[in-house]
């Protein structure tokens, strides 16, 4: 579905609507703060993931099933 219409539509069913939980909870979503959660990670899961990036980048990693013929 095209974003406009999608936001039309949404638009639609917030004017319509007389349930104050409704509307509560759309104001809550504009209203939260934006977090990202990069900033959430302990300083050892952004290393751990930054390691795998570059890892990934380098071509230094191995399929998933190689991964997991080792358990099998």
């Amino acid at each position: 579905m095209d974003i406009q219409l999608e936001k039309i539509e949404l638009i639609k069913k917030i004017a319509n609507t007389n349930d104050v939980a409704v509307l509560d909870a759309i104001k809550s979503v504009f209203a939260s703060p934006k977090t990202d959660f990069w900033n959430e990670l302990s300083s050892e899961q952004q290393l751990e993931i930054e390691q795998s990036i570059d890892e990934y980048h380098k071509n230094s990693y191995s399929s998933f099933d190689d991964f997991i013929s080792k358990y099998l």
